[in-house]
């Protein structure tokens, strides 16, 4: 039987590299995406309430799961804490993307870099990894870093500098660390095409949400 997943999304560029891994490890699946690209900027710029964002994204959680969805993603490693509070009474489970990565970088290292391009990804981030460290008792050190101008670059429709610029921090941590964790899902590419970037010490959160997924909806 086919599951019905749901994705909640802060920009457009994550709706395609996860369609792209639900094709490849649950292919018969069907996906609702919600986007709301007014999210971000709230966050950046601080012109929103974190409580009016939050009733925003619940309000979306909700809908999706009146569509029977068996799953719902927060495909924003910003937003996700508020997943994680959605979870607690949307009915349907809510996965947050960088929940599995999390989980891995943690059983991976114990020095761990965490990348981004935005800085309201970071401390979200950060939070979860130390979580996943406390549930298994284990001391870690997280450094983080920003890319400087990426997002930028990137709004500005400049794809490949941003990459540039990524890849080029990328190379100058992955030494340094038993782990990097790339923060935001739209960094996947990157990495996935990348033959020097795309090693196991190296981690984003589309291909592993997904095959988490995977495994839940699979043993229900």
């Amino acid at each position: 039987m086919s599951k019905v997943i749901g994705i909640i999304h802060t920009t457009p560029a994550t709706i395609d590299l996860i369609k792209e891994q639900i094709n490849i490890y649950l292919p018969d699946s069907k996906v609702f995406n919600i986007v709301d690209d007014s999210i971000l900027p709230s966050l950046i710029n601080k012109s929103m309430s974190i409580e009016k964002i939050k009733q925003k994204w619940f309000s979306y959680a909700k809908y999706l799961s009146e569509l029977d969805c068996d799953i719902i993603i927060s495909a924003c490693s910003s937003v996700g804490e508020i997943a994680e509070e959605a979870n607690k009474f949307i009915g349907k489970p809510v996965i947050r993307i960088d929940d599995e990565m999390a989980n891995q970088a943690v059983l991976k290292g114990s020095k761990i870099a965490v990348l981004a391009t935005l800085n309201t990804t970071l401390e979200p981030t950060k939070n979860l990894i130390f979580k996943k460290a406390k549930q298994i008792s284990k001391e870690i050190k997280i450094e983080s870093y920003i890319v400087e101008n990426a997002f930028e670059e990137l709004t500005k429709g400049n794809k490949e500098k941003h990459n540039q610029l990524v890849t080029e921090m990328i190379l100058k941590l992955k030494d340094l660390y038993d782990v990097i964790v790339l923060a935001q899902a739209s960094m996947f590419n990157i990495v996935k095409d990348n033959p020097k970037l795309n090693v196991e010490n190296i981690l984003t959160s589309p291909s592993s949400v997904i095959r988490k997924i995977k495994e839940i909806l699979e043993s229900k």
